[in-house]
């Protein structure tokens, strides 16, 4: 393109004024800056970009429950059906694709490791205090484990409630 170039011949102009000693150390100096802000900077995802990545994650669930749409809309408004086995193991595919039950329990490590490398402190601290708050939810097996700690977390933070 032609301003690629134009930038490009620029900088050519530039470095050819320069001598090559000053060249390398021009080039030392950008690369250390570089490497030094690189760990102070900060990427999160907003609770929108995470719904978006965790449609992957209900594209697998969903054909594999057989759950319906209707029953995820109404969970997501407070109604969860105890007696929809669909749903409950819909629910346990959503936490065993994140790795978060082992032994028939909430892993809670493994949960805020990634909470907290996607969101925003302020907002992981919230939705941690309800995963937290919900550590002891028990179930007969992955499905109704699952079941018991999303309503469990629902109930005590239904504003930042999401679930694929």
């Amino acid at each position: 393109m032609p301003g690629q170039r134009v930038i490009y011949k620029g900088f050519a102009v530039i470095a050819d004024s320069l001598d090559m000693d000053l060249q390398w150390r021009c080039l030392l100096l950008l690369g250390l800056t570089i490497y030094l802000l690189v760990p102070y900077t900060e990427a999160y995802m907003t609770q929108a970009q995470m719904k978006q990545a965790m449609k992957t994650v209900r594209n697998v669930c969903l054909p594999k429950s057989g759950v319906s749409k209707d029953a995820l809309a109404k969970m997501l408004t407070g109604e969860f059906d105890a007696e929809d086995r669909k749903l409950k193991c819909y629910l346990g595919c959503v936490l065993g694709m994140m790795q978060a039950v082992k032994n028939n329990k909430v892993s809670l490590n493994m949960i805020r490791n990634q909470v907290t490398k996607m969101l925003a402190p302020d907002v992981s601290k919230k939705i941690m205090a309800a995963f937290e708050s919900c550590e002891g939810s028990t179930g007969e097996d992955n499905c109704d484990l699952a079941f018991n700690f999303a309503k469990c977390v629902y109930d005590a933070d239904p504003e930042n409630f999401f679930v694929p």
